[in-house]
């Protein structure tokens, strides 16, 4: 089933994706399959299948799938909102009765544990922040995924400036030796700024390593 998803991707013009995955229904029913992780255990890197290396193709990809999750997004949305207003208001008990409502409905994603992370750094402090983060790893045990949680955790820091965090990231990224479109969502995903040289410049490659991941972290990658 794989192979065929991937056939589709590769072959078929892209405007007609919605169309050969209506056709092919079983397809389809594939590539959506697991949209949100249930537990921190559960998580795990899906198949992006062929690499288009062109901005369009990938973001009719990924709008495919967003597509069929339309009313689980929005609701993600509403309460995201509320939530980013109760870390403006320094409000952490209401922060955190809305990320468990996050992550009941929704499940386990970059977004949240990050959400998690920082309520713990501003409310108590980084050592918490920490130690919320050795738990992480402990329980992921995938590489994409730890890469991404440290770098968070490093980056929400209240007593850590940006240009630290910056040089920081810079050689934790050259010592995981990544390139390509991956090294281009690892920075991507901690900065979304115009300056670095992306391997891919449209950001192709941001939009194909998202596929890897939850419906609701996709989701932040493309709109934000």
């Amino acid at each position: 089933m794989a192979q065929k998803a991937a056939l589709i991707k590769l072959h078929v013009p892209s405007g007609h994706y919605k169309d050969a995955l209506r056709i092919n229904p079983l397809i389809g029913r594939y590539i959506l399959q697991n949209p949100f992780f249930e537990s921190i255990e559960s998580i795990y890197i899906k198949d992006p299948f062929s690499f288009l290396n062109d901005l369009k193709s990938e973001f009719r990809w990924i709008t495919w799938i967003i597509d069929n999750f339309l009313q689980e997004i929005n609701d993600f949305l509403k309460l995201k909102c509320q939530f980013d207003k109760s870390i403006l208001l320094e409000n952490f008990t209401n922060a955190k009765e809305l990320l468990v409502q996050i992550e009941t409905k929704f499940g386990i994603s970059l977004w949240s544990i990050e959400a998690s992370l920082l309520i713990k750094d501003h409310e108590i402090g980084s050592e918490a922040n920490w130690n919320a983060l050795s738990d992480y790893l402990r329980k992921i045990k995938n590489p994409i995924y730890e890469f991404i949680i440290n770098s968070s955790s490093k980056r929400i820091e209240s007593k850590v400036s940006f240009q630290n965090f910056i040089t920081q990231f810079q050689n934790d990224i050259d010592a995981v030796n990544t390139e390509g479109a991956l090294r281009d969502f690892l920075v991507f995903k901690n900065f979304s700024y115009p300056d670095y040289e992306y391997s891919h410049p449209n950001l192709e490659g941001v939009l194909y390593v998202t596929n890897t991941l939850s419906v609701t972290t996709s989701t932040k990658s493309v709109l934000f």
